[in-house]
C-alpha cells in the first residue's frame, strides 16, 4: 500500500504538475518525466544483454562464517543520490561493517555534491566521488571508473533506496567486479546484483538498509549514523555560535515542497526566546526569507537571545549543529545531519509516512511528530522541544 502510494505520487509529481507551481518549476518536472522514460529503456536494454552473474552461486550460509568474513579484505558502499538525508542514512552501515569485517579496508562512494560533509567523521577509510553530471567530467570519470575496477574490492553494498535502485548504482556495482554484489531486491536489481535482500515493505529506512548485511551474519536492528567533526571546525562553530549557553537552532527550509509559512517557524523562536533561550534561526543558501521584517523584529525583541545563523557549508553546519542544545526542523536533510552530528532533534511532518521511514528515534534525545493541522502541530512540537530542554 505504502510503495503503490509512493508511486501514485511519483506519477502525479512527473506527468501531470500541478498548475499553481511557477513555470520555472513545471517544465523541470516535465524534463524529469522525460529523464525517467529514458532511463526505464536503457534499464531494459541493459537488462536484456546482460546475463546473471555467476556469483548468485555463493551459498548464504557459509557467507556468515567468521571464515568467510575475514576473507572480505576491501568493501564498497555505493550510495550515488543526490539527497543529503539519503547519504547521512548510509552511514548506519559503516560500523556494522567493521563490525563484520574488522580487518577489511571499507570505502564510500558518493555524489561529489553531498561528498564534502563525509571527508571527515565518517568511518570510512576512503571517500570516492562521482559528478553529478558525470558524462560532462570524462577525465574524472575515467579515474573513478579505473580506481573501481582496480579497487580489487570482495565485497560491495549498493546502499539503494529499498523502492527503486538506482541505474547509476546497480551499473558501478557491477562495474568494479566484485563477486559479492549485494543490494535490495526489486524488479531492477536482478541483472546487477549477486545477492539480494527482500525489502520489507513496513520496516524504516535505516533499518532495511541494515538489512543489506544480513547474508553475512549481520543483524537487523536500529541505528543511529554518526559523524565528527574535526577539532578545527569545531573551533569554527564555537566562534560562530559565540560566548552564552548552547543555542537552539530553528532550520526553515525553502524547499518547494517542504517550505511552510514562516511564521510557524518565526512564532517558534519568540517563544523560546521568551522563555530565556538562545535561538538560531537557520535558513538554505540563498534564501532571502533571514531579512523578512518578522525575522528582524523578532531580533530587535530578543533582549539579545535571537540571531541568524550565517550561511555555512555543510560540514560548518554539521559542526554547529554538534554544538548546539536543540535542533527544530520539518526538512528531513537537515534533521539526518543534526541526528548524526549528536544534536537533540525535534521533527515536525504533516504526514506520518516521513517520520516512519526515519527508523531511529531516542527516549530523552529524538523526537519525531505529525499532525495534518499546522497548528496542532506547531504545539505538539514546542511541547515536545520543551520536554526535551527540561531533561538535558
Amino acid at each position: 500500500m505504502r510503495e503503490e502510494t509512493r508511486n501514485a505520487e511519483r506519477g502525479t509529481r512527473n506527468t501531470d504538475p500541478t498548475t499553481d507551481l511557477p513555470w520555472a518549476r513545471r517544465l523541470q518536472l516535465v524534463r524529469r518525466n522525460w529523464e525517467h522514460r529514458g532511463r526505464d529503456a536503457l534499464l531494459a536494454a541493459v537488462k536484456f544483454f546482460l546475463a546473471r552473474s555467476s556469483a548468485r552461486d555463493h551459498e548464504v550460509s557459509s557467507l556468515s562464517s567468521a571464515e568467510s568474513r575475514l576473507a572480505i579484505r576491501r568493501v564498497l558502499i555505493i550510495r550515488t543520490g543526490k539527497a543529503i538525508g539519503d547519504a547521512v542514512l548510509s552511514l548506519v552501515l559503516a560500523p556494522e561493517c567493521r563490525r563484520l569485517f574488522p580487518t577489511a579496508r571499507l570505502d564510500l562512494l558518493l555524489r561529489d555534491n553531498v561528498s564534502a560533509l563525509f571527508r571527515e567523521g565518517a568511518g570510512v577509510d576512503a571517500l570516492l566521488e562521482l559528478h553529478p553530471r558525470f558524462l560532462l567530467w570524462p577525465l574524472a570519470t575515467c579515474r573513478l571508473l579505473a580506481s573501481l575496477r582496480g579497487g580489487r574490492y570482495d565485497l560491495v553494498v549498493a546502499c539503494d533506496n529499498p523502492h527503486k535502485s538506482s541505474f547509476t548504482t546497480l551499473c558501478l556495482a557491477l562495474w568494479t567486479g566484485s563477486p559479492l554484489r549485494v543490494g535490495f531486491e526489486n524488479e531492477e536489481s536482478g541483472a546487477f546484483l549477486s545477492l539480494t535482500v527482500p525489502r520489507v515493505h513496513s520496516a524504516p529506512v535505516v533499518s532495511s538498509l541494515l538489512r543489506l548485511l544480513s547474508p553475512f551474519g549481520g543483524v537487523p536492528a536500529r541505528a543511529v549514523p554518526h559523524l565528527i567533526a574535526s577539532p578545527s571546525l569545531a573551533e569554527a562553530a564555537g566562534a560562530i555560535l559565540g560566548d552564552g549557553a548552547c543555542p537552539i537552532v530553528i532550520f526553515a527550509p525553502d524547499h518547494w515542497r517542504k517550505s511552510w509559512s514562516l511564521e510557524f517557524f518565526v512564532r517558534m523562536a519568540r517563544e523560546m526566546t521568551e522563555r530565556k533561550h538562545r535561538v538560531f534561526l537557520a535558513f538554505g543558501p540563498g534564501d532571502r526569507r533571514g531579512e523578512d521584517s518578522s525575522v528582524r523584529e523578532w531580533i530587535e525583541k530578543s533582549d539579545g537571545l535571537g540571531r541568524v545563523l550565517p550561511s555555512c557549508s555543510l560540514p560548518m553546519l554539521a559542526a554547529v549543529l554538534s554544538r548546539c542544545r536543540l535542533f527544530m526542523s520539518n526538512d528531513c536533510g537537515p534533521y539526518h545531519v543534526a541526528v548524526a552530528a549528536g544534536a537533540s532533534c525535534v521533527a515536525a511532518f504533516l504526514s506520518p509516512e516521513t517520520l516512519n521511514d526515519f527508523g531511529y528515534q531516542k527516549e530523552g534525545s529524538l523526537v519525531a511528530v505529525h499532525d495534518a493541522d499546522p497548528e496542532r502541530l506547531w504545539h505538539m512540537a514546542r511541547d515536545e522541544a520543551l520536554r526535551l530542554l527540561c531533561l538535558r
